[in-house]
């Protein structure tokens, strides 16, 4: 039998790379991931990838300091 290919895009980041970001996620959140990551990378994917690592993020923004 020939060996089936997979359909769809090929993944944008190796499973090293989603590692990475996975633990940059861990330590910043999502936004701050975003910022600190070694390439540009879209808000839809670290939430996909923080969903794939079963990393709970809060909902919405964080509240915002007296001045």
């Amino acid at each position: 039998m020939p060996s089936q290919e997979h359909r769809g895009r090929k993944p944008k980041f190796t499973t090293s790379q989603r590692e990475q970001l996975a633990e940059l996620i861990r330590q910043h959140g999502a936004r701050g991931a975003i910022a600190h990551a070694p390439e540009p990378v879209c808000l839809s994917t670290v939430l996909k990838i923080a969903g794939e690592f079963q990393i709970p993020l809060s909902k919405g923004r964080r509240r915002r300091r007296a001045a």
